[in-house]
């Protein structure tokens, strides 16, 4: 599937890591603690999937610099007032990083912003159905297990890590 730098970017790395480490982590303990428990029955435990979508605060950020015409410097201020999100260390250096990414990404967000304002809706398949077939896939589990999903604007950059 050809993807170019979307507007939204996900921490699907994130899930995908937490699902497994999760599922075969208690995968593991539930063997080695009852050997004869069913990890297949037909009711299982909950999967759940917690959204926390930041889109909306970048809109609001992005519709502000635009009414304003605001200069590189007062859209980094109102990024960090109304937005203030990136994928970078809580660090110095990632506040630097943070304000280069915005930087370069700035002029392709018009480009893009049809996409940012369906927010988290535009994630296909269900992030629920997805965990579902995780879940499924790794022979189930026993234990809960809930997943936290961060939808965010990054600066449109292209790796492993944002899609």
């Amino acid at each position: 599937m050809k993807r170019k730098q979307q507007s939204l970017i996900i921490l699907v790395t994130w899930l995908s890591l937490v699902l497994f480490s999760s599922s075969a982590s208690a995968q593991t303990q539930n063997r080695s603690l009852n050997a004869a428990t069913d990890l297949k029955s037909s009711r299982g435990p909950a999967l759940s999937v917690e959204v926390v979508d930041l889109t909306p605060r970048f809109i609001k950020f992005y519709e502000t610099v635009t009414a304003e015409k605001a200069d590189p410097e007062q859209r980094w201020q109102l990024w960090q007032k109304l937005y203030g999100f990136a994928a970078v260390p809580p660090t110095p250096e990632g506040k630097t990083m943070a304000r280069t990414l915005l930087d370069k990404a700035w002029s392709q967000y018009p480009k893009v912003i049809a996409r940012i304002r369906q927010g988290a809706a535009i994630l296909k398949p269900s992030l629920q159905s997805t965990l579902e077939s995780v879940a499924k896939l790794l022979h189930g589990t026993q234990y809960p297990i809930k997943v936290r999903v961060i939808v965010f604007v990054g600066g449109l950059e292209n790796n492993a890590f944002t899609c």
